[in-house]
């Protein structure tokens, strides 16, 4: 199943990319309701280089949903910057999910399109990730607005 989420930000493309590329954007953005924790390194890297990178994932920050492993790939062309994290776990076999920032008047497009696959949980996955991506919209959106005018 597909979830695709857009927003607008106003911001300028590289600051919201920059964030989105970052293990601290991903928790700002995924919090109270996700939590992650590397299981791989003490502390986590400034910036995600394109390689793999295994999380521990919480629930609310108690209940554990398993180890998530992100494998990172990045594309900027002059008018659209894209993230893609083909990731998966035990739970989730397929997360992959692709963040878009596409230049717009006044700031930037922001998208989360993500192709889940869980088998039977896949529906109440995609209800889950529906809800999680409209959260991390509402977080960006709040610190573009707070932190990141022109």
């Amino acid at each position: 199943m597909i979830v695709d989420v857009s927003t607008e930000l106003p911001c300028a493309a590289e600051v919201i990319f920059d964030h989105i590329r970052s293990p601290k954007g991903l928790k700002y953005a995924a919090s109270p309701i996700v939590s992650f924790t590397s299981v791989e390194e003490q502390i986590d890297p400034a910036r995600w280089e394109e390689k793999n990178y295994q999380y521990s994932v919480h629930l609310f920050g108690y209940i554990p949903l398993g180890i998530h492993t992100m494998s990172f790939s990045y594309t900027v062309s002059p008018d659209k910057w894209a993230a893609r994290d083909n990731g998966y776990s035990q739970l989730c076999k397929t997360w992959d999910h692709l963040m878009t920032v596409k230049t717009i008047e006044g700031g930037v497009l922001y998208t989360d399109r993500a192709e889940i696959k869980a088998g039977a949980l896949t529906p109440v996955i995609w209800v889950f990730a529906q809800i999680l991506y409209r959260h991390r919209q509402r977080r960006w959106r709040k610190l573009a607005n707070k932190l990141f005018q022109y």
